[in-house]
């Protein structure tokens, strides 16, 4: 079977838009969101808080959640 994802960049969009995306994207038979943390500014902990944030959402909407982290 093959699942149909999206890609979004929470740092691009503010978190309501990306909710309400993933929210459409998984009515239309989409089942995972990828994101990356590359691009993420602030101190580690706001990282972390704003990526936790987004993979709750995302985990409401029924989205499997890809993470591309910095090795750094």
């Amino acid at each position: 079977m093959i699942e149909k994802s999206i890609s979004v960049y929470p740092d691009l969009r503010p978190l309501s838009e990306i909710s309400q995306f993933m929210r459409t994207a998984s009515k239309y038979g989409f089942s995972k969101v990828f994101t990356s943390m590359f691009s993420a500014k602030g101190t580690r902990e706001e990282v972390l808080s704003t990526f936790t944030e987004f993979i709750l959402e995302a985990h409401k909407a029924g989205l499997k959640v890809i993470l591309d982290v910095n090795p750094e």
